[in-house]
């Protein structure tokens, strides 16, 4: 690739309001040990870019080299592969939250829909990151797809609303092949995910980003805006799963830890009782986690809300490979009681069925 110069500088979309991380880098430079957390799909976890070659590590071992101690920065890997903004926000607190991060990036743009629920899944994200109890610094990262595809547009004007800073790697990588400066292949080796040297890109425009921030005189904080953009519709998500869910008849459905980024769930087996999974829950808006997957004896199961069959969902795939899917199964204006039932269908009672886990939002909020 030629002139990596303009590559960062194209990146660099907005420097945002820089109080939060004025903040945090004064915090760094005293001394302090600092928390940065990675919040995306398989482009933060690591896909392609190996388990110390993931933009988030090598990012954080750079940081660490120019502005305090390697031991100062703990680094958490918040991303999982096949998931949006909505699954992110169903566990923003046990993947993000419960460990106070100084600062949260949030990356996206490649997973989400371009539709309401994703908009308002993604502004009830950074509202919750926003406001929670240790105010982090957030910043939003823009990736693509080799064809082009990404949310950065819906994405970038909810990150404008809150005045965050913004890097595009998208715009970078679009206007340096259109400038015949790289290739696509100098940043994937596949048609979304980046491979070690597009990592290392990446975590280079996260210290340049850094590098002008450092250099900007400190921005007063501005106070959360009064009008939400898009709305906080899911602001108070939960996740629910075996370890905490109450008014729970499992039937033929058995603990399950099938799959790893939800292993408190329950499975349908083969050789297991028929009985339905039957659920108590009040909500306004329930989603069920579920496993996909090629094994050829993943079978499809009946959803039935408060005994009306809501959907059908198959958990075979031919591209599964034992990962998250997310089905919108409640959605009211306010909490309700409601029943849940879940059952094979018929033909399907000898086959597995997974159940990952729930997010669920139990109160009224105002748009």
């Amino acid at each position: 690739m030629q002139d990596n110069d303009r590559f960062l500088e194209y990146s660099l979309l907005d420097l945002g309001n820089n109080a939060r991380i004025k903040s945090f880098l004064k915090k760094v430079s005293d001394g302090e040990q600092v928390t940065m957390v990675f919040l995306g799909g398989s482009i933060t976890e690591r896909y392609n870019g190996g388990v110390d070659g993931c933009y988030g590590k090598v990012f954080t071992e750079m940081f660490g080299e120019k502005y305090t101690t390697s031991d100062k920065v703990k680094f958490r890997n918040a991303g999982l592969a096949g998931t949006d903004s909505v699954m992110g926000l169903i566990r923003v607190e046990r993947d993000v939250l419960r460990h106070s991060p100084d600062i949260v990036f949030v990356e996206f743009a490649v997973n989400d829909s371009k539709d309401a629920l994703h908009r308002e899944a993604y502004e009830s994200l950074l509202l919750r990151l926003l406001q929670s109890e240790k105010k982090p610094a957030v910043v939003l990262i823009y990736v693509r797809a080799q064809e082009g595809y990404n949310c950065q547009g819906q994405m970038q004007a909810a990150g404008e609303h809150y005045q965050l800073p913004m890097l595009s790697i998208s715009d970078a990588v679009l206007r340096m092949t259109e400038e015949g400066r790289m290739l696509w292949s100098d940043y994937g080796d596949d048609y979304i995910h980046p491979h070690r040297q597009g990592n290392r890109m990446i975590a280079d425009c996260l210290m340049n980003y850094f590098h002008q921030a450092d250099l900007m005189p400190e921005d007063a904080e501005v106070m959360l805006p009064d009008e939400v953009l898009y709305g906080r519709t899911f602001y108070n998500m939960q996740l629910m799963d075996e370890t905490n869910a109450r008014s729970v008849r499992a039937g033929g459905f058995v603990p399950d830890n099938s799959v790893y980024q939800f292993p408190n769930g329950w499975c349908h087996r083969r050789e297991g009782y028929k009985e339905p999974f039957e659920l108590q829950i009040t909500a306004r808006h329930l989603f069920l986690i579920y496993r996909e997957s090629n094994d050829t004896n993943a079978g499809c199961a009946e959803v039935y809300i408060d005994g009306v069959r809501q959907c059908i969902l198959d958990s075979y795939k031919v591209t599964g490979w034992n990962n998250p899917a997310l089905r919108h199964i409640i959605s009211k204006e306010c909490s309700e009681e409601h029943r849940i039932e879940i059952k094979m269908i018929p033909g399907d009672e000898h086959k597995e069925f997974a159940i990952a886990a729930f997010g669920y939002c139990d109160n009224c909020l105002p748009s």
